[in-house]
């Protein structure tokens, strides 16, 4: 088939008769011509086997297709933990266990290696003297703030 009839092809089949150069065409060369005649008539085949009326599917196919596709499908061994209820199980014992864990990571105490006795933490007084800070952590705070007050009013 030459270019003219195969770029107005689709035109030519839903339309009786040619137009123009492309009737020409068709006049003088008898191979589009009898092409395009047997390209009518399997159209006009096609059209005759479509029913007169829309077809509706038996009640429940396509939940049909569906479940024939899901059986089919490739189980692979992680679904045992990511379905059914042994899958929930797992995902609820594991939240479980991450709160626990977080809880017990954010209630516990740091500790230096030192049980039973107050970290000791070695300053040095604004006068150059070497002092010993023993307590937690707010005694610490409040000793700091005290040498950086005096710091400031010795400097004045």
């Amino acid at each position: 088939m030459h270019g003219p009839i195969r770029e107005k092809l689709e035109e030519l089949l839903e339309a009786g008769a040619p137009q123009d150069e492309t009737a020409r065409h068709l006049e003088a060369c008898q191979d589009c011509a009898a092409e395009l005649r047997i390209m009518k008539e399997q159209a006009e085949f096609l059209h005759r086997l479509r029913p007169a009326e829309e077809v509706e599917p038996a009640a429940g196919f396509y939940a049909r297709v569906v479940q024939r596709i899901e059986d089919s499908a490739v189980r692979s061994v992680w679904s045992v933990f990511t379905e059914g209820a042994f899958g929930t199980w797992l995902a609820y014992a594991s939240l479980a266990l991450a709160l626990l864990v977080g809880g017990w990571l954010v209630t516990t105490e740091r500790h230096d290696g030192h049980i039973g006795s107050e970290p000791v933490i070695a300053r040095q007084s604004p006068s150059g003297a070497d002092m010993q800070v023993k307590g937690d952590q707010a005694h610490q705070r409040d000793v700091v703030l005290v040498n950086l007050a005096s710091y400031s009013d010795q400097s004045k």
